[in-house]
């Protein structure tokens, strides 16, 4: 039987009180530090992903209260996707258009990728079907967007079989996603003399073309031109395809604080990115608030960041809060008394979570039925979720008690899952 668990209802608070509480915590916040965190991040198969994630990596070592640290995928025919899934790091480097999957979640766009179609100059005129029937083809690892794409093109062409070569990329045909980057054009010219497909002319985009199809049936595809010259005599003209964003991602069952943490150092280091390898971060993305294009769930420790981002009643009534400033030097210890009456209630209310936690863990435990238990782990992780949206609305504190609750979480669903996995 489902044993009962009391929900927390929060007593609201005059505005007045809530100004000055907010100016506390400012306060106390500010002399706070952040105690350092360490990921791990899937090593890219893509040379030039992989190059972006050094930088990043040794960007957060320099900058941050965040490190990460590349592992390598046992398998490399193993894709960063499923490498994540199987639980070989914390974070990988995936494209916006993989497979949903609820074990993965959003922490950021970094920045886009954007399929090539490159083939030997002296196929001319060129046509795919044949060639993919007939030549030789490189289009990335196994698993890989590029390789995904091009099977789904294969097939609409009638096209049962591709020959793709496995020890490198100088193939007849190579088809790739990857950054915008001076590299691309270097990397194809060891290979020969090489040409550009482009998908049509940039006039046609938006009047029924391929790309438009494209985009219609792959909806985070968005159409791209690459500028005359931009590869040298590798692009003669306007090359019309299109891009996709790449996405930091995390395991869903990540630490929420780690992850909060995470997206604000990612947020706070964009222009240092851009100014490393300013042709891929070009046409960087945003950030992950507008979570609703993204094929993965916003994980709760970047939402909370993109919520705390929005201004706060300080910040709306600036000019109010000049005249409050100049009050606030003869009220000093009445901040001071709300300040610790508040910050024991909040002390409260997450011992509350703690006993909705403890609870749930008993019955998990105690329980034989596996869908009982994945029903606890259910209602646990809506329990962290409503500690969120408190901790957003100011109703809880962001301290160490906090975090103690975060990790309480997720030791008890994987004393659950182990359970369920025995």
């Amino acid at each position: 039987m489902k044993a009962s668990v009391n929900h927390i209802d929060p007593t609201p608070r005059p505005r007045w009180q809530a100004c000055w509480v907010i100016v506390a915590l400012v306060v106390i916040l500010s002399a706070c530090t952040k105690s350092g965190t360490t990921l791990t991040l899937v090593v890219p198969r893509m040379e030039l992903d992989r190059a972006i994630a050094e930088q990043l990596v040794q960007l957060l070592k320099d900058n941050g209260s965040v490190n990460i640290e590349l592992v390598p995928s046992p398998d490399p025919d193993t894709s960063e996707m499923m490498a994540l899934q199987q639980g070989v790091a914390d974070l990988a480097l995936v494209s916006n258009n993989e497979p949903f999957s609820a074990q993965v979640a959003t922490v950021a766009p970094l920045y886009s990728t954007v399929l090539h179609i490159a083939y030997r100059s002296t196929q001319a005129p060129f046509d795919l079907p044949q060639q993919l029937k007939e030549g030789t083809v490189w289009a990335g690892p196994p698993g890989s967007t590029s390789r995904s794409m091009l099977e789904i093109a294969a097939e609409s062409f009638g096209v049962e079989q591709i020959n793709y070569l496995k020890d490198g990329p100088c193939a007849d045909v190579v088809v790739v996603f990857a950054p915008i980057s001076p590299e691309v054009p270097r990397a194809i010219a060891q290979c020969g003399e090489y040409r550009m497909l482009s998908l049509g002319e940039p006039s046609d985009i938006g009047r029924g073309s391929t790309v438009d199809a494209l985009t219609l049936m792959n909806p985070t595809l968005k159409p791209f031109v690459i500028p005359v010259r931009a590869y040298g005599d590798l692009t003669s003209q306007p090359i019309v395809t299109v891009a996709v964003e790449k996405l930091l991602v995390a395991s869903a069952t990540a630490s929420a604080p780690s992850i909060f943490d995470l997206a604000e150092q990612i947020e706070y280091l964009r222009p240092a990115l851009t100014a490393l390898n300013p042709s891929a971060f070009q046409i960087l993305a945003g950030s992950a608030e507008g979570s609703h294009s993204y094929t993965f769930m916003l994980h709760p420790g970047a939402d909370a960041y993109s919520r705390r981002d929005e201004p706060d009643l300080l910040e709306r009534y600036s000019g109010v809060a000049e005249v409050g400033v100049t009050l606030a030097f003869g009220v000093v210890s009445g901040v001071y008394a709300i300040a610790t009456i508040y910050g024991r209630r909040r002390k409260n209310r997450i011992d509350h979570f703690y006993g909705e936690v403890l609870a749930l863990r008993d019955q998990g435990l105690q329980s034989t039925d596996q869908a009982e238990r994945e029903r606890v782990v259910a209602e646990l992780k809506t329990v962290e979720t409503r500690a969120f949206d408190m901790l957003i609305n100011e109703d809880l504190a962001a301290n160490e008690s906090f975090r103690i609750f975060t990790d309480l979480v997720k030791r008890v669903i994987d004393d659950i899952r182990l359970r369920n996995a025995g």
